[in-house]
């Protein structure tokens, strides 16, 4: 088996997934263990954060996205050997609750429909029997849930 077959073997029995969160533990370097990339100085500010998955590319490793924007890490590669496991995605919710009434100024992740992503805004008012129901600051919207627990969600559909 050659450095490259081990690295995609053990990058896929480590588990991560997109939507995991994982930390940065330490450098690499170049073709470490497999590991067809390169460490670059940007890289090295990033050591110690926090991120989620976002996409897990064969050699290239595991790329992370930023959801804090606190360090500047989403075009950037990570061999899975150097990052730790912080907590599992959570489970997606398919369909929204339209029974939920979020409490004036809460963090809401809202959208129309389905194929859109969900977005973050500051709940208003509901208004009962209109097509936008959940007013927030930035607009009116169909669907809406908490941003609280579904963090994970901000971004994707």
């Amino acid at each position: 088996m050659t450095n490259e077959e081990a690295y995609l073997a053990l990058q896929e029995a480590c588990g991560f997934e997109p939507g995991d969160r994982v930390k940065i533990l330490r450098r690499a370097s170049y073709h470490e263990n497999g590991w067809d990339n390169d460490w670059t100085d940007s890289m090295e500010m990033c050591i110690g954060g926090t991120f989620y998955v976002k996409e897990i590319n064969g050699l290239y490793g595991i790329r992370l996205k930023d959801y804090s924007e606190a360090f500047p890490s989403s075009g950037h590669y990570y061999p899975f050997f150097v990052l730790e496991l912080i907590e599992k995605k959570k489970e997606e919710k398919k369909f929204f609750d339209p029974d939920y009434r979020p409490e004036v100024f809460q963090k809401v992740l809202i959208r129309d429909n389905d194929t859109q992503e969900w977005q973050g805004d500051i709940f208003q008012q509901y208004v009962k029997d209109t097509t936008w129901p959940f007013v927030c600051l930035g607009s009116s919207y169909i669907q809406c849930i908490p941003f609280v627990g579904n963090e994970n969600l901000l971004g994707r559909k």
